[in-house]
């Protein structure tokens, strides 16, 4: 996995794929790691009931927050399909145009 901990900021982007059952992980644009989405893992990933999305952070069993992100996160999108290979270049390409608004 690329490291990011070198002090500039990076897009990061992670698509939840169910149809396929992986999650993909990409880094500037770039495929960066692929993996299985089991069963188990799409339940931690599902949102139900009153619980608040949280980003940035693991909500925990019992209901603790932990393993707070490091970092800055900015301009969060969720989408209601799974983004392949080109949509992620697409909205890295587009760099400030893309998602800055005025």
């Amino acid at each position: 996995m690329t490291r990011v901990d070198d002090g500039e900021l990076h897009h990061a982007a992670w698509v939840r794929d169910l149809d396929n059952g992986e999650y993909r992980l990409y880094v500037d644009g770039e495929l960066d790691a692929t993996g299985p989405i089991g069963p188990q893992v799409v339940g931690q990933f599902r949102y139900e009931g009153d619980d608040p999305l949280i980003i940035g952070a693991w909500y925990g069993f019992g209901g603790s927050v932990g393993q707070l992100f490091e970092g800055l996160i900015d301009e969060v999108s969720i989408y209601d399909a799974a983004l392949d290979d080109a949509d992620v270049r697409a909205i890295y390409a587009a760099g400030a145009a893309g998602k800055c608004l005025p």
